[in-house]
């Protein structure tokens, strides 16, 4: 699968490791021609990288401007996804889907507050978006875990075809996500989630205190 003209002219405006990135995304990882220098583990270990060296708890700490020693109501939540619009998708041989934007996200409690801090990471670009906001817990409408629709810049499928068939198909579609929203007057945050089991039962812990601090 060669490379497009429009493509090649992005690719040269890009640091290797971007390229990598856009390659992985659009180019296909086994058969004839052109292939991505990248595995799923190589985007994998990527991903873990970015979300070391650009994000984290003291990062989100310093954001939010908190003391930690008085955020011990519930114990802080820390989870982390791809976002898809806009952005380079693949949707791997095993049906997951990875994308060339990631958020991390990390939720502190203190006795009458809640604190979110989110940081958007283009792997594809020198781009970073971070938020950091507070909430008391009577001014929280609900928190929830539900599916949400995107639209993609692109989005590739792989396949484990051979030379005689191309393994990859360019989509245009509308992709699902899942994403935990938190609800406060006049407002919705949406934050990406990749692996919801992990924190359902923070989450319910979460539910939980609210109700709680909304009685009291």
């Amino acid at each position: 699968m060669p490379i497009d003209q429009t493509l090649l002219a992005t690719l040269k405006t890009k640091s290797p490791d971007q390229q990598n990135v856009i390659k992985y995304m659009v180019l296909p990882h086994t058969g004839c021609g052109e292939k991505s220098a990248w595995t799923d583990t190589d985007f994998d270990m990527h991903v873990n990288t970015a979300l070391k060296t650009q994000s984290g708890e003291q990062m989100a700490i310093d954001a939010l401007g908190i003391d930690i020693d008085d955020c011990k109501e519930i114990e802080p939540i820390h989870f982390w996804g791809y976002k898809m619009a806009d952005a380079y998708c693949l949707r791997r041989v095993d049906g997951s889907i990875v994308s060339s934007r990631i958020q991390d996200t990390w939720l502190f409690f203190s006795d009458e507050q809640m604190f979110i801090y989110s940081k958007d990471i283009w792997l594809d670009e020198d781009k970073k978006a971070e938020t950091a906001d507070e909430y008391f817990y009577k001014d929280v409408t609900n928190v929830s875990i539900k599916s949400t629709e995107e639209k993609p810049k692109s989005l590739v499928t792989a396949s484990s075809g051979g030379c005689s068939q191309p393994e990859n198909v360019i989509q245009s579609q509308t992709l699902t996500s899942d994403k935990f929203i938190v609800v406060v007057p006049g407002a919705s945050l949406d934050l990406a989630l990749y692996n919801k089991s992990e924190i359902n039962a923070q989450i319910q812990a979460v539910r939980a205190k609210l109700r709680e601090k909304k009685r009291g």
